[in-house]
């Protein structure tokens, strides 16, 4: 049954940030810090969860590959939702999340042996 939970928290967050991100007019709570920063955060929490829910599952590099991919997937669609728009840099903010999930990650798991 925990495992089962594991796996949802990863799938509840992941389809969040797919609604948020396509979503022509995102909540106003997220003006109050840079769209840069939000994109870091939800893909450094995505990348967690990720190993939260399947900790053994993949690599890390494919789990970076594979979130990485949606990030890509996500900004393309975007060009098609009224009032957003492709972007390298919202691309470069979730890789640099992703990034910092893995490092976030790989020090705890020092930390905790």
């Amino acid at each position: 049954m925990l495992t089962i939970l594991k796996q949802l928290q990863f799938w509840a967050l992941l389809l969040a940030c797919l609604a948020l991100s396509l979503m022509p007019q995102p909540p106003g709570v997220f003006e109050l810090a840079s769209d840069k920063f939000w994109h870091a955060l939800a893909y450094l929490v995505l990348y967690l969860s990720s190993q939260i829910a399947y900790p053994m599952k993949v690599s890390q590099t494919a789990r970076f590959t594979l979130l990485l991919g949606f990030s890509l997937l996500i900004e393309i669609l975007q060009h098609f939702v009224p009032r957003r728009e492709f972007s390298l840099l919202d691309l470069a903010a979730n890789a640099a999340g992703l990034l910092l999930g893995m490092l976030a990650y790989r020090l705890s798991a020092r930390i905790t042996r």
